[in-house]
């Protein structure tokens, strides 16, 4: 039985995108029985009726989309008892971190009463940071919230030179200024990853991250959907959609790139497509990833580790030696999956919702 819409009628109701988790749109409003349309519904059909030539009947490819409903009220539901295990990174750490799992190397928690750096050694004020790191072999890292979303609140630092902390922008944070930017926050540092000289050259100032989703029947776990997400100077040093950057169309078969589109709230239009990136220039339309099949062996390797999470979605770094899961997101968007075609468009894909979502 498929979960019921709006109507009653048992259908899935596919009529609009959600809205990118940073955005902070509701989802549409109802009424006698219909979900409305949101702009990005409109944005997206008109940017698929200018950019694909296989143009079918309106009604059979709104189909294929999930609705910001279905997001809202049922996928957003399906890891509702294990979603902690994704959500807080320093349990996503201390799980996967010792099951042979390729992640970023954890360093320590920042907290200023109860932070531990890996050793065991305090991680609460400023003067802990600079021996921690004194005492260490760490010469860059990244700094995030445990709990956060969207690239926000996060800090890289590549280098550190004399005590000091260098981030993207050039600025020398002392270990004294990175503690009172950090506050009575609650942060993890961990590794920074170094990528793949093929993704640093489509945009080198930030990780530019695979977005892959996984689908877990009970029986095996298997790819879903994929972008790469690359950063901009508008993202800055992070590759978040939300902030920013591209969302470009990948195969999840052949690692193949697409188009690339920014999303509608950073633009005074419509967004539009593009085949190479909007300030290096390079192009990335029918490039393949490098180590793409390491990638899809990874994810479908690591998502059958947690069966509780039938739905996860990857972030994942392609490096010179294969690749890193930077996280997992257990209630993740969809619109920049989305804005490049509709997600149930497989059989396969449907039945999953049929059989997995809550109701």
């Amino acid at each position: 039985m498929l979960p019921r819409g709006g109507g009653g009628d048992g259908r899935l109701q596919h009529s609009s995108l959600s809205t990118d988790s940073a955005g902070g749109q509701a989802a549409p409003t109802e009424g006698h029985g219909r979900t409305l349309h949101t702009p990005w519904f409109f944005a997206r059909v008109l940017l698929q009726l200018q950019t694909n030539e296989k143009v079918g009947p309106l009604k059979e490819r709104v189909a294929g989309y999930v609705s910001d409903k279905d997001r809202y009220r049922w996928l957003g539901r399906v890891n509702e008892n294990y979603g902690d295990l994704l959500r807080n990174k320093w349990f996503f750490h201390q799980f996967f971190g010792h099951r042979e799992i390729p992640t970023p190397t954890y360093y320590g928690n920042y907290h200023h009463r109860r932070g531990r750096w890996i050793d065991g050694s305090r991680l609460c004020s400023g003067e802990d940071i600079l021996a921690a790191l004194d005492n260490s072999a760490v010469d860059a890292l990244v700094i995030k919230p445990v709990v956060g979303s969207g690239g926000n609140k996060v800090m890289i630092f590549s280098d550190i030179i004399g005590g000091k902390l260098i981030d993207s922008s050039g600025r020398a944070w002392t270990a004294g200024e990175l503690a009172d930017a950090l506050g009575k926050g609650d942060y993890i540092f961990e590794e920074w990853v170094e990528q793949h000289a093929e993704l640093s050259a489509l945009y080198p100032h930030s990780l530019n991250t695979v977005r892959i989703t996984t689908l877990n029947d009970g029986e095996q776990a298997l790819p879903w959907a994929a972008v790469l997400r690359v950063g901009t100077a508008k993202s800055g040093s992070v590759d978040n959609w939300g902030r920013g950057g591209l969302s470009v169309a990948l195969d999840v078969q052949s690692g193949e790139l697409g188009c690339g589109v920014v999303s509608v709230k950073h633009l005074a239009g419509l967004p539009e497509s593009t085949t190479e990136h909007p300030d290096t220039g390079c192009e990335f339309a029918g490039r393949v990833l490098p180590n793409w099949q390491t990638v899809l062996d990874t994810v479908s390797r690591v998502a059958a580790l947690v069966p509780g999470l039938p739905y996860i979605a990857w972030d994942v770094a392609i490096t010179e030696d294969g690749c890193r899961i930077i996280e997992g997101n257990h209630r993740p968007d969809v619109n920049l999956l989305q804005v490049h075609g509709g997600l149930l468009t497989a059989d396969k894909h449907v039945h999953w919702w049929q059989e997995h979502l809550p109701r």
